[in-house]
């Protein structure tokens, strides 16, 4: 994640040569209405859902509190930079892909290729999203709108940018520091999982007897 001084439309302007266009892409949209399902996450049938907005909102406005208190109202901009899709040496097949810690964090995005920033000054959350090529369209199915995912991660804002070149930024520490303290939302989730963790181990001691490999058990 990168912090930048001096004004968030000068700092945005500063990071890549695309940024140029993103106040114009900002003022093209409107603040999203508050979603009821769009922006819920879950893995089907009875399992947890989780909203986003109240998940990683109150995570960004720790973010803003905690850098409020460092710099004052000094308008700064904080940007996070999503991970890639690595392509396995010289073949089409690609790693599978696992979203930057603190991409996820702080936006809840799964997808490769996106960036997020968040208006360190008015906690305003800012995604964008890779422009990708129509033909994609062919094996990964209509590609999303930012609409579509400004319901889904309920930022202030959404836009598009062209590929640019990409590096690893430094991490605050004032964001590391404020990883571990959870909010009541993130302690569910937390408690959840460790719960359906601990009956999947369970089931496997019961069904575990000697002969039996560990993806025979894994599949059970």
């Amino acid at each position: 994640m990168l912090l930048r001084h001096g004004g968030t439309g000068c700092a945005l302007r500063k990071l890549h040569v695309w940024a140029r266009n993103v106040p114009r892409a900002m003022a093209r949209t409107s603040a999203p209405s508050k979603p009821q399902e769009p922006d819920l996450f879950h893995m089907g049938q009875s399992t947890l859902k989780v909203s986003r907005s109240q998940l990683h909102g109150p995570i960004r406005e720790k973010l803003v509190a905690a850098m409020k208190e460092r710099l004052g109202d000094s308008p700064a901009v904080g940007v996070a930079l999503g991970g890639d899709a690595f392509h396995v040496y010289s073949s089409d097949g690609e790693l599978i892909f696992k979203q930057e810690a603190y991409m996820h964090y702080l936006f809840g995005v799964s997808e490769e290729g996106w960036w997020g920033a968040v208006d360190l000054f008015s906690g305003q959350a800012h995604l964008f999203m890779p422009r990708l090529p129509e033909a994609y369209a062919v094996w990964m199915g209509p590609l999303k709108s930012c609409q579509d995912y400004r319901l889904k991660t309920c930022p202030a804002h959404c836009a598009r940018y062209s590929a640019a070149s990409r590096g690893p930024g430094p991490t605050p520490r004032q964001l590391t520091r404020r990883h571990p303290l959870k909010t009541e939302q993130e302690v569910a989730i937390l408690r959840y999982a460790n719960q359906v963790g601990s009956a999947a181990h369970v089931a496997m001691m019961r069904a575990a007897e000697p002969g039996l490999m560990e993806y025979q058990l894994e599949a059970t």
